[in-house]
């Protein structure tokens, strides 16, 4: 099976539950070798076939034909693990994104959008000591967010806003309005390398059914799910690109979001690449997955 996607999410697995490894039912009806699923996942060897290097150029050409600007490529390496859509609906009970024609690991433009306004919500519009006395704790990410609607007319440049925001027509009523910015899919520039990492639930009759206290005399659930994670030592360094442009019809105007000044695509770039850096993407970013690295050649 050629398609990553396909060989994960659709061939018929026999679960070992001592030792949490999945056989493939179609390899072991062939008569072939049982391969253990851990092993046939991370080893998988159908994207030596994929140009990569022609892929990358041919999303560049691709976005430069949507947009009337395009951004410097980002092109950054995960310093440690990488995982999106780790909760994502899945047969088994974590998840992976991957690409539905190619198969391979990617990471969708509505979670790098997502990513980049979240970090410019928490970076750059705190409330003060006024603001947080009148808002409920629970209330205050979404005070942040309403801050930055109406009170800069650059971040809803990037991003848009609905009605009741910064932006207004020559009568002064507030409208709504398409973000200038247009986010694309970040792919992999070379072959990602995959790896099995383990999360345990210690106390699983507390987490799940919550009528017993968390205790030792409990049985740990260990569930594995898998990553995308550099190998040196194989010469396997995940890389993935990041493109963003300007909106046909839109102008590439100067904005200021915090100290950051310049023209759109330059700025929205620029704190894409520092949310990417400093923030991370996807799961378990408190345990260190998702932070990249590289250079931002703006």
């Amino acid at each position: 099976m050629e398609n990553f996607n396909l060989l994960l999410n659709k061939d018929e697995q026999i679960l070992d539950k001592e030792t949490l490894e999945l056989t493939p039912l179609s390899l072991k009806d062939k008569g072939k070798k049982e391969v253990g699923r851990k092993e046939q996942l991370e080893t998988f060897s159908h994207w030596d076939k994929i140009d990569w290097s022609a892929l990358k150029v041919r999303q560049i050409n691709h976005a430069k034909l949507l947009c009337p600007v395009t951004s410097v490529p980002l092109e950054l390496s995960p310093d440690y693990r990488l995982i999106v859509g780790l909760g994502n609906p899945s047969i088994y009970e974590t998840s992976i994104t991957l690409h539905h024609i190619y198969g391979f690991p990617y990471i969708p433009a509505s979670a790098i959008k997502g990513v980049l306004r979240n970090y410019i919500i928490n970076e750059f519009f705190q409330l003060n000591a006024n603001e947080l006395a009148k808002v409920k704790k629970e209330d205050i990410g979404q005070a942040k967010e309403q801050k930055a609607l109406k009170s800069s007319i650059d971040f809803c440049h990037i991003f848009g806003c609905p009605e009741n925001s910064a932006k207004k027509n020559k009568a002064g009523k507030q409208l709504a309005f398409t973000g200038d910015i247009i986010f694309f899919d970040s792919f992999p520039t070379q072959k990602p390398n995959l790896e099995m990492d383990i999360m345990t639930v210690h106390y699983p009759k507390y987490y799940g059914e919550g009528a017993l206290p968390p205790a030792d005399w409990q049985q740990p659930n260990p569930i594995p799910f898998l990553t995308l994670k550099n190998n040196p030592v194989k010469n396997r360094i995940n890389k993935f690109q990041f493109i963003i442009g300007l909106r046909n019809g839109a102008e590439n105007r100067e904005i200021s979001i915090g100290n950051y000044k310049g023209k759109l695509v330059d700025i929205a770039t620029s704190l894409l690449f520092q949310a990417l850096t400093n923030h991370g993407i996807g799961a378990k970013n408190s345990v260190g997955y998702g932070y990249f690295s590289g250079v931002n050649k703006i």
